[in-house]
């Protein structure tokens, strides 16, 4: 991983980076392993740290590239298919239920 590529260049112990950026020794070896990732601000602090390209930090490393998910606003864009299968059908059944009780009370 380039966070401990960069790390051992220097010379560093994991307890020492830990310090400097202001978190355990364990999120070091986390992210050092690839069992987790840093957030986008420690990526930026990271690079400033080495003094590296936050594109060289990132696309240095090809397992936090796969880990890195760009999502478009899934809100914004929602049409009424999308809403009743991300709602599912309990929502339409929920309606039907509604509609027959108001046909049902007209009606009696």
């Amino acid at each position: 991983m380039r966070i401990k590529e960069e790390r051992e260049k220097r010379q560093w112990t994991q307890d020492y980076l830990a310090e400097t950026l202001n978190v355990s020794r364990q999120a070091i070896s986390k992210w050092e392993v690839g069992s987790t990732y840093p957030d986008i601000d420690r990526l930026v602090q990271i690079s400033n740290l080495f003094d590296i390209t936050l594109d060289s930090l990132i696309k240095g490393d090809d397992s936090l590239k796969k880990s890195i998910v760009i999502t478009k606003n899934a809100k914004a864009q929602t049409n009424v298919w999308e809403f009743m299968r991300i709602t599912g059908w309990m929502m339409v059944i929920a309606i039907i239920y509604l509609v027959t009780k108001m046909i049902i009370a007209v009606f009696s």
